[in-house]
């Protein structure tokens, strides 16, 4: 957190008398040692420790032992962050990106997959802001051998045009303007991404919503998505 921002913070609460709790301050700087989470990335784990230090904080009454919590925290299941399935004989990662911090997270996952497989990704991403459209393409350009551009079911989603102008000049793999239907024409098919390629879908959690409802048409999963 910004030093600005937990200043204000401080403030706020000692203005009102409000107990202030601090993940880094129970935990300590070293990642290493916070818990862990069936999800993957970095930031999952101070999720994990935001979620344990809130667990420790709750009346006893709520028995959330550190087992109870430990074993919780093994068995999380939230879509669209770094998911992976198979759409036929596709490898697909849904990672719902939206704000510039998540582009951090995005570039370092994609390092990984990079490092993991021997192979560039194939990117879809659509956004609902210019900022954020720019800062997951940002991330995307560095790692993506092709990078589709989608334009989500929302008043506030980028055209083609803007998504364009925000792919990085330097970038020098190709770029299509495409839809899902194209891309995913049938639940279990992929049509974009060589064999042996991942694919990965990224950027606004609108689009990802509508990858997995269509892959799934009887799972609705709206209210399993959280815009954060």
């Amino acid at each position: 957190m910004p030093a600005e921002a937990l200043a204000e913070i401080e403030r706020v609460a000692a203005e009102r008398g409000a107990p202030l709790w601090s993940v880094e301050r129970e935990f300590g700087p070293d990642l290493t040692r916070y818990p862990t989470t069936n999800l993957e990335g970095d930031h999952q784990r101070w999720n994990a420790a935001t979620a344990a230090l809130v667990a420790r904080l709750m009346p006893a009454r709520w028995r959330l032992t550190p087992e109870v919590v430990a074993r919780g925290l093994q068995t999380v299941s939230w879509p669209g962050r770094w998911q992976r399935i198979r759409v036929g004989d596709t490898p697909v990662i849904l990672d719902a990106t939206h704000n510039p911090e998540g582009a951090e997270q995005l570039d370092s996952g994609l390092a990984r997959l990079v490092a993991d497989t021997g192979r560039a990704p194939v990117v879809v991403t659509g956004a609902t802001g210019e900022r954020r459209a720019r800062a997951v393409l940002a991330a995307a350009a560095k790692h993506a051998r092709e990078i589709n551009l989608v334009v989500p079911q929302q008043d506030r989603a980028m055209s083609h045009d803007v998504l364009e102008r925000c792919v990085p000049a330097d970038y020098r793999g190709a770029v299509r303007r495409t839809s899902l239907a194209e891309i995913f024409p049938q639940p279990d098919r992929c049509a974009i991404g060589a064999p042996g390629e991942t694919v990965v879908v990224t950027g606004s959690i609108y689009l990802l919503g509508e990858v997995i409802e269509r892959l799934n048409p009887r799972q609705p999963v709206e209210s399993r998505l959280q815009d954060w």
